[in-house]
């Protein structure tokens, strides 16, 4: 995503971003299977945004961060106007701010940009420590319970 987002844009990050800060990095589970996510504040010239990267695959596994598909998302206007719609066409974000309509002047030809945002977090993802989420085991009695709440809808499992 980074090599096809524009010159202007990284370089203005450099000049724009002041500061960013490490919100939260976990292990998490959503519908397309684990995840590391991690979520910045990020600070620029205007009002502090949001950027939220959840990193798909085994993380002891040969590839790096980098590698491994991604999915983002940026609380910015121009991630809304430019990025939003061409990244969820190619499963790396999803449509949360835009209307969902395929854009006709912004990005007609649909690259994957990402904004300064996250242009500016993205080099802190390789040193990340990442927390193991707080789980407990189910007691034995719980998953009992579980099993025959199950065995109600799904008779024979």
């Amino acid at each position: 995503m980074l090599k096809y987002t524009p010159a202007r844009i990284k370089k203005g990050t450099v000049k724009t971003v002041k500061s960013n800060r490490l919100i939260r990095s976990i292990y998490d589970v959503d519908e397309h299977g684990p995840h590391q996510k991690a979520m910045f504040k990020v600070l620029a010239t205007t009002i502090p945004r949001r950027v939220t990267f959840k990193i798909y695959g085994d993380p002891q596994g040969p590839k790096t961060v980098y590698q491994r598909p991604t999915w983002v998302h940026c609380s910015c206007e121009w991630f809304c106007f430019f990025c939003e719609y061409s990244l969820a066409k190619r499963r790396s974000s999803d449509i949360i701010s835009c209307n969902g309509q395929a854009p006709k002047e912004k990005n007609p030809r649909m690259w994957p940009y990402i904004c300064k945002h996250i242009v500016a977090v993205q080099e802190r993802l390789k040193n990340l420590k990442w927390k193991q989420p707080r789980v407990k085991k189910p007691s034995d009695e719980e998953i009992e319970f579980i099993l025959r709440e199950v065995n109600k809808y799904i008779p024979g499992l």
